[in-house]
């Protein structure tokens, strides 16, 4: 006489097989997803722009969002690497690295921020101060830049060279005005020679 299994254990033996296998598949499914649909390959030279789907819309005439909860293109930019970011949520886009090349120098200038103060322009003022749209103070040297092209432009020029035996004489154009009128040499901050 053989024994005979009950029913209903045969029964729940194969539905926890089905889980098991389910579960296997699901977990292969989304390790899938991860690496081929999330991955950010940023190869060297380039620099990457994140773009957010989702969050808080920016403030009226602003362009770049300068917090991570914010919609739209982030300040910040991811350097070389592998980076994992969920398509449903983020948009990226990869940009060169910006090179500014040996004997020029870079002028940055800054697409995001408040604007100048209309008496401030009344007083001649050009440099953006930190968080201000415009030139700012900063000058780049040669090298490689991870710039963010949608938030900061950079204009190259071809440096000043002094020949040996010569000096050079730098005259500001902003800064508030002299103290001493008349005055060759004006102190430092000020606008002169």
């Amino acid at each position: 006489m053989s024994k005979r299994r009950p029913e209903g254990r045969r029964g729940s033996a194969s539905m926890v097989a089905i889980g098991i296998i389910a579960a296997v598949v699901l977990f292969v499914a989304l390790q899938f997803w991860w690496w081929v649909f999330c991955r950010v390959e940023i190869e060297s030279g380039k620099v990457g722009i994140l773009i957010a789907k989702l969050g808080e819309n920016l403030p009226s005439g602003e362009i770049i969002a300068t917090a991570s909860w914010q919609k739209g293109i982030q300040l910040g930019v991811l350097s070389e690497g592998r980076y994992f970011y969920n398509p449903i949520f983020w948009d990226w886009e990869l940009v060169p690295m910006l090179e500014i090349p040996a004997n020029h120098l870079g002028i940055l200038i800054r697409k995001y921020g408040r604007e100048f103060a209309e008496a401030e322009l009344r007083t001649g003022k050009i440099i953006a101060d930190d968080g201000e749209k415009g030139i700012t103070a900063k000058v780049l040297q040669p090298g490689r830049y991870r710039i963010n092209p949608y938030a900061e432009h950079v204009e190259k020029h071809k440096a000043v060279e002094v020949p040996a035996g010569c000096v050079g004489i730098v005259t500001n154009l902003t800064g508030r005005e002299a103290k001493k009128a008349n005055t060759f040499l004006v102190e430092e901050g000020e606008k002169g020679v």
